[in-house]
């Protein structure tokens, strides 16, 4: 038995290959059935992917993502989720938004108090509050 640690995060070979399987679990998943959101997965008692041992609610499991002052949207966690998208070709994913800067955070509650937002009216931040 080795005790060679790898690259990856600090495990083991053997772990690091273990989930290194997952995550191309997680893909073929993916690519053939769709994106589904964690509450999705655990409602169809679909949860495929062991990648955290986390006792964190689903909606803390998905992609989070930060917003800027000009309402771009900059990654902030769940890098295999996001680049297995890309990979799949999946033009849109539901995120979590873990921070939004406080001058998007005004224009979006300018567009809901005024139920105007045509400058915005696309941006999925704005458009449902909006609908």
């Amino acid at each position: 038995m080795s005790t060679e640690r790898s690259e990856h995060g600090g495990l083991s070979r053997s772990e690091a290959k273990a989930r290194c399987a997952q995550i191309d679990k997680l893909y073929r998943f993916i690519n053939e059935e769709g994106y589904r959101t964690q509450a999705q997965l655990e409602q169809e008692g679909s949860l495929i992917d062991d990648l955290t041992n986390s006792v964190r609610p689903p909606v803390y499991r998905e992609v989070a993502v930060d917003i800027t002052r000009d309402g771009e949207f900059v990654w902030h966690g769940g890098i295999h989720r996001l680049v297995i998208a890309k990979f799949a070709n999946i033009d849109q994913i539901p995120v979590r938004v873990n921070i939004r800067h406080e001058r998007w955070q005004a224009r979006r509650e300018t567009a809901y108090e005024d139920n105007d937002a045509q400058q915005f009216s696309e941006h999925p931040d704005i458009r449902y509050l909006i609908e």
